[in-house]
């Protein structure tokens, strides 16, 4: 309404005073909502999907109704994000880097994201204000898209600014993250197909105070197709819709990608599999089956753009089983296909305030750590140093000032891994460890 008294204000001083006055309003891709054509451009029908997004759509064609029934100097600018230093703490761009600058400092460890592949087009706020500057001086009023042209997701903008700063984004415990994570996506399917979409796991180690359930070395089912791995290489497959989840899974000339919706709202989407990582089986016909809040629903030829069209329900579940095409897989088969486990020794207790370690290994060289914590001691311990090394090198040290007091440390080669905790507490002197010693084979 805001909007609508400035107009009928301008409309009414021209009128009283014979003078020109031109009028901005600030308009917001937020309008196109579940767009309906990419790239979007002034002609782009809207479809709005929150309260912001409608508020805009009215004021928009408010200042249409007043430029061409009173012949205001109003224009329309529908920009995209634009980011700079202003920008509130509480958008992702900011809250990255305003968390780099604390992890920089020492003041700060961990940064809490949600969906790190959102995309958004981030353009500089100060180019955008000049924008608007240039509608205000053109000789008729107009609408105008102002853009970058260009999407990029939130890990690319994570990958960036860690950089900036010789720092990676994903040191942190990268292992623990994944499983965390994928077993939330599991778990949500599983719920949503009522037990219909359901793969085997094993429990593991993760935080000092969690254990979690790790997936893929044995197949589950997807509706009545079984024999099916969890399968989630990157750039496998896209989803247009940022409140679409999606686990997938890979058989026998098959692949199935399960998306759960986690909006309020009904989503219509697409989903564009990728040519690199899957190709069609020899001799086959590739078929796309769609099930929909755990009903089968159609059955149609793979569209030759691998783009399928997917309705997924508010807060529901839409599974799309394809067959008759290759999965291209790599790391998987290697891990699957390793002979050696191993050793029992590859967990250790040390049997004091419950530390522990453990060795993930996925494989040679950066694929094997070791990951070693102390459980719940933020009450008790202030400070916590690791001392380790391989064979018969120097003992190294890693010291966190925080809770949770939990570390990844590098390993190179087979050689055994021994490491020894030193603990600071609130009071009294430092508490030393038992040396442990972890095994790689």
């Amino acid at each position: 309404m805001g909007t609508l008294r400035l107009l009928e204000a301008l409309r009414d001083y021209q009128q009283r005073n014979d003078r020109e006055i031109r009028f901005y309003q600030a308009g917001s891709s937020e309008m196109y909502g579940l767009v309906q054509a990419v790239p979007q451009n002034e002609d782009t029908p809207f479809y709005p999907r929150s309260p912001y997004a409608c508020a805009k759509v009215y004021a928009h064609w408010q200042t249409i109704n007043y430029r061409e029934s009173y012949g205001l100097f109003a224009c329309n600018g529908i920009l995209f994000n634009h980011e700079s230093p202003r920008r509130g703490e509480t958008f992702v761009t900011r809250k990255i880097t305003r968390a780099i600058a604390r992890i920089v400092a020492n003041q700060q460890k961990k940064l809490y994201l949600g969906n790190l592949d959102s995309k958004r087009d981030w353009g500089y706020a100060k180019d955008y204000v000049e924008a608007m500057w240039l509608m205000l001086q053109q000789e008729k009023p107009d609408d105008y898209v102002i853009s970058t042209g260009e999407t990029h997701s939130v890990r690319e903008f994570l990958e960036e600014a860690f950089a900036y700063v010789n720092l990676k984004w994903d040191d942190n415990h990268i292992w623990p993250h994944i499983a965390l994570l994928l077993d939330y996506l599991v778990a949500d399917t599983f719920a949503k197909s009522r037990g219909a979409i359901d793969f085997p796991s094993r429990y593991a180690e993760g935080y000092g105070y969690l254990q979690q359930r790790v997936f893929g070395d044995r197949p589950g089912k997807v509706y009545d197709e079984s024999g099916l791995y969890l399968w989630m290489p990157r750039g496998v497959l896209t989803v247009d819709h940022p409140e679409l989840n999606y686990v997938m899974a890979r058989g026998d000339a098959k692949l199935a990608v399960a998306l759960t919706n986690q909006s309020k709202s009904a989503v219509k989407s697409h989903v564009t599999l990728s040519r690199e990582r899957i190709a069609l089986a020899p001799g086959a016909n590739a078929k796309v089956t769609v099930w929909e809040n755990n009903r089968r629903i159609r059955e149609e030829p793979l569209p030759a753009d691998a783009r399928i069209a997917v309705n997924v329900a508010a807060e529901g579940i839409t599974t799309v089983i394809v067959s008759g095409v290759t999965p291209r897989v790599e790391f998987q088969d290697q891990i699957l296909g390793r002979a050696e486990r191993l050793p029992a020794q590859s967990v250790v207790d040390l049997g004091w305030r419950g530390a522990r370690g453990v060795v993930l290994s996925f494989g040679a060289g950066e694929l094997t750590s070791a990951y070693v914590y102390l459980p719940d001691q933020e009450r008790v311990v202030t400070k916590a140093t690791v001392h380790y090394r391989q064979g018969g090198a120097e003992f190294r040290t890693l010291t966190d000032a925080s809770y949770p007091y939990d570390f990844t440390l590098p390993v190179a080669g087979d050689a055994p891994l021994e490491f020894w905790f030193e603990t600071q507490s609130n009071s009294g002197p430092a508490e030393k460890s038992p040396v442990g010693r972890l095994l790689l084979k």
